[in-house]
């Protein structure tokens, strides 16, 4: 019997398994077994907790995939656990938080009495359990100040998206939680798009600029998303200039992962039936990917996800390119060093820089060009990188190092207003000469640059040259400033060695509505 309390106690999913209830879709109450995504998550935050030994998290997931299901597990099993130990949970409207909280109550309804501690106060807003001195308390959206009185060691912050003043909201509701040890935040949501607080606490986890882990749960993990194929049922196929991937390449792409037929099938049904053919929004609901969620309410962004999708997914193209290496050094406090390099239709090495003094920064690229020895490396000036590529020059790599001045003349002045303009139309025709590659050995790294250059908007001037969103635009839309796109954008600058950026003759734009600015 000891052993397996001790099990119950220290083994999540086998307490799951052996002393909760869940409530299905369809049926009555049924033993909560992990499904995929459970599963999945729950490795990713037992990781984080063995690592730093507390858990900040953000799950960003579709529709309807069990992740409210089993962080309310996860928190119950730890409130019922420990001793001294209080639970908040918070929701977007009275509606979820009261079915959360009944979802903690039915936990505890159904546990097995020799397992289950005894129960004082509970009303409709508090869960209290006397003898360990721990408990629940739930909030809503729309209570200005609430949390701010009280210490939790768990919080839940469910559909953080679309949750009113959540700007508010987080300046308080964050800080009930002690940076200490054995403390846990939850927060999860679908997107609701770019520029709200839940995006900025995603992009800030993704670039690993806060001590949150981002988790993504793809919607193709779950089985009840499929449907039964009709006997005429195609795939459809890639087309030039579309804004998302065809279902072929999809299935290409996420096969090995679980994507399934009956999954595709599915995803247009609801597509054309409850959607109304707004693809867009499906996206943003049932997303592929980080980048699809939030790029899908952005139908003005210059670069699309699928172009990047693509070469991240195409294996490296052998080739006698020379190297060379964009530089974007940070100009503020909170901007990054980034640096890219490229070898011919191969993107194979994304990387960030701590931050670091001027002559510290002219030192680390000499050694990357060292190491690497780049044909060329092109360096932003603008900022502190004039100092840099002076400090280069006087080191002897001025026929190495290049000053690219993003403000400056582009060399075609009839489609591109500026330098910056120029250098993102040259890594569009890039990205649609397919196949190019963008290398996944730093996943986080390719995720941050799939979602920098999907966050930029364009617009063309009144000689109809392209004009690109500046950055002082994107931070004021609550986005990050672009750095590691602008690594990347960095090395089309000039072309070297006689060696063309691609092999389109024209640059073709996708139909969409340029974002204004």
């Amino acid at each position: 019997m000891s052993e397996i309390l001790a099990k119950l106690k220290n083994d999540l999913e086998y307490f799951a398994t052996k002393n909760l209830m869940i409530k299905p879709k369809v049926g009555t109450f049924i033993p909560f077994e992990f499904n995929k995504a459970q599963r999945y998550l729950h490795e990713k935050l037992e990781e984080q907790r063995k690592k730093t030994k507390k858990v900040r998290a953000i799950i960003l997931k579709g529709r309807q995939q069990g992740c409210s299901t089993y962080v309310a597990a996860r928190f119950y099993h730890r409130t019922v656990t420990k001793l001294a130990l209080d639970t908040f949970i918070f929701a977007h409207e009275s509606s979820a938080s009261d079915a959360l909280f009944t979802m903690v109550k039915n936990y505890h309804e159904f546990s097995n009495n020799n397992f289950r501690p005894d129960l004082g106060k509970s009303n409709a807003k508090e869960l209290l359990f006397p003898k360990l001195k721990s408990g629940y308390k739930v909030g809503t959206a729309g209570t200005k100040g609430l949390g701010r009185s009280k210490t939790f060691q768990n919080l839940h912050w469910s559909e953080v998206a679309y949750s009113k003043d959540c700007d508010e909201h987080s300046k308080g509701i964050l800080q009930t939680v002690s940076d200490v040890d054995d403390t846990e935040i939850i927060l999860e949501s679908t997107s609701s798009g770019q520029g709200d607080f839940f995006h900025r606490m995603c992009m800030r986890a993704l670039s690993g600029d806060s001590d949150y882990q981002l988790i993504f749960i793809p919607w193709y993990w779950q089985d009840e998303y499929k449907r039964t194929l009709e006997d005429d049922f195609k795939l459809t196929q890639p087309q030039e200039g579309q804004e998302s991937l065809s279902e072929q390449e999809y299935y290409d792409l996420f096969k090995d992962n679980g994507l399934t037929l009956e999954h595709l099938a599915w995803r247009r049904n609801k597509i054309r039936s409850d959607f109304e053919g707004d693809i867009m929004r499906f996206m943003r609901e049932y997303p592929f990917t980080v980048q699809e969620a939030f790029a899908a309410s952005d139908e003005g962004s210059y670069i699309k996800a699928a172009q990047i999708i693509r070469a991240r997914n195409t294996p490296y193209i052998q080739t006698e390119a020379p190297l060379v290496i964009g530089v974007d050094p940070a100009r503020e406090g909170k901007d990054r060093i980034c640096l890219t390099h490229r070898k011919g239709r191969n993107v194979t090495k994304i990387k960030k820089l701590p931050k670091m003094k001027i002559t510290e920064l002219a030192s680390a690229i000499a050694k990357e060009i060292i190491q690497y020895k780049p044909a060329k490396v092109f360096i932003d000036v603008g900022g502190l990188g004039v100092g840099v590529y002076d400090m280069l020059v006087d080191m002897k790599y001025g026929k190495i190092v290049v000053a690219v001045n993003f403000g400056g003349a582009a060399d075609n002045k009839d489609k591109y207003a500026n330098k910056r303009a120029e250098m993102y139309g040259e890594a569009w025709n890039w990205l649609e000469d397919y196949p190019c590659h963008i290398s996944e050995i730093d996943v986080v790294m390719a995720d941050q640059l799939q979602s920098e250059l999907c966050s930029v908007g364009y617009k063309y001037n009144n000689n109809q040259a392209l004009l690109m969103e500046p950055k002082e635009k994107l931070k004021e839309r609550g986005l990050p400033s672009p750095d590691v796109g602008d690594s990347f954008v960095l090395t089309f600058a000039f072309p070297v060695g006689g060696v063309a950026h691609s092999n389109r003759n024209t640059h073709f734009v996708a139909k969409t509505k340029a974002v204004r600015f």
